[in-house]
């Protein structure tokens, strides 16, 4: 067994508890993992990992829960208790004993355990060092989405990874196809959210891991991408997200990720068979894009809003462009706003980072831009109140389509106050309906 260090472990989540379960019952157990990683470097913590040894999970989670007192759920190899948005993972042991269980663990920076009365077992050298190392060759043939949580903690930690290692991980990413997208999915958020993703991506665009992650990007490598491009089309698509990438950095995690993603998928269209005709012209691409990205993010297993949020951004990502290019009337900006309201702020930071990214942020777009800020407040979404769609079928029109077009035309003009009052909307919707054979 590895020589324990003698520390001691600073303060985290219900550690009072831990010590009192510990000294009470003398149940023998180690915390483990991530949880011993991060209470090293400092970190903060939500999770909480530990195994036990001479006695089964099972029975200590159930002596440890009448400590903590939270909600107790069971899992295949674990149990887990919750309280106050904490998580606490009583795990098997895997192996006879706390040393065969490390060597079975992932990376080295995790190769860690403590214990309250042996201290810290295991070598604390990589972590002290940020060095990425895997515990084994086999690593990541046990498990390869250990692959992607290499980049994971290269992102998080600013950590280097080790050339073996990162020969390792380069020679089993292809592995990564067979792994279930739910299980992708939480790696690369993280990835993608860590604050030093732009340090560890060239690393993972050399070893072709985004090309495995999302298939579709085989289509757009080394496309032409046009006149205005500078790169080709997967290029350009990294070089976005280089640019977005610190423009973002203040925003929440969930804007964060919706606006890289979008980065990440704005082009994906440009692949279709359609345009292999037309070479460099890919007119209506973004419609294409924005269907591929719903296809892409749900297989991915992203919830319904990302993947609404995300193609929208996506459809509309080069509209602001147009209107620099052929102008636009302020009734066109206006409704622009209205439509896209709720995302407008993102829509206005992808836009000019993509012009950015092909050296098109000139002064037509800019002032483009200042129309669309100085226009902003003209809209006003709870002006909506003023009439709904009851109101319009007790008039006389039937549900379906052309109720719902009317009323976005109403709301519209309400919100943008080219209909100022009650009088004007009424006399408004006498007109539509008259145009429409309502009388």
């Amino acid at each position: 067994m590895q020589t324990p260090r003698l520390l001691k472990l600073p303060d985290f989540p219900f550690k009072e508890y831990f010590l009192k379960f510990y000294r009470e019952t003398g149940v023998d157990f180690y915390f483990v993992g991530g949880f011993v990683r991060d209470i090293l470097l400092g970190r903060g913590v939500n999770d909480i990992d530990i195994v036990p040894v001479k006695i089964g999970y099972v029975d200590c989670a159930e002596m440890l829960n009448r400590y903590i007192r939270g909600s107790f759920v069971h899992f295949k190899d674990n149990v887990r208790i919750t309280k106050g948005g904490f998580t606490i993972d009583i795990s098997r042991l895997r192996g006879e004993t706390i040393d065969d269980d490390l060597k079975k663990r992932d990376f080295t920076i995790n190769n860690l355990a403590y214990h309250f009365g042996k201290g810290l077992v295991g070598d604390p050298t990589d972590l002290n060092n940020k060095t990425i190392r895997a515990v084994s060759d086999e690593s990541f043939v046990d498990d390869p989405l250990r692959v992607l949580r290499g980049y994971r903690f290269a992102s998080q930690f600013g950590f280097t990874i080790e050339p073996h290692t990162g020969e390792l991980m380069k020679s089993n990413a292809p592995l990564l196809a067979g792994i279930p997208a739910e299980r992708i999915n939480k790696e690369l958020n993280e990835t993608l959210l860590g604050e030093y993703f732009l340090n560890i991506l060239d690393t993972m665009i050399k070893d072709d891991i985004f090309l495995i992650i999302f298939p579709i990007f085989k289509t757009i490598k080394d496309l032409y991408g046009g006149v205005y491009h500078i790169e080709d089309v997967l290029s350009h698509t990294f070089s976005l997200v280089r640019i977005i990438y610190p423009m973002v950095k203040e925003y929440g995690e969930m804007d964060r990720l919706i606006l890289i993603l979008a980065a990440l998928l704005h082009d994906i269209g440009k692949g279709d068979e359609r345009f292999k005709t037309t070479p460099g012209k890919f007119v209506g691409h973004e419609e294409i894009s924005a269907k591929l990205t719903i296809e892409v993010l749900k297989k991915l297993t992203y919830p319904a809003k990302i993947v609404k949020e995300v193609s929208t951004l996506v459809k509309n990502h080069g509209v602001i462009r147009k209107y620099a290019t052929n102008g636009a009337r302020e009734i066109t900006l206006l409704r622009f706003i209205f439509e896209n309201y709720n995302i407008l702020d993102k829509l206005m930071i992808l836009s000019v980072a993509d012009a950015l990214s092909k050296n098109r942020c000139d002064i037509c777009f800019h002032n483009t831009i200042e129309r669309i800020r100085s226009l902003i407040p003209r809209i006003d979404l709870s002006r909506k109140e003023l009439i709904n769609g009851n109101d319009i079928i007790n008039m006389g029109v039937e549900k379906g389509p052309l109720l719902g077009k009317i009323l976005d035309d109403l709301h519209f003009r309400l919100c943008a106050g080219i209909i100022k009052d009650r009088g004007e909307l009424d006399n408004y919707l006498r007109m539509k309906m008259k145009e429409i054979g309502v009388s």
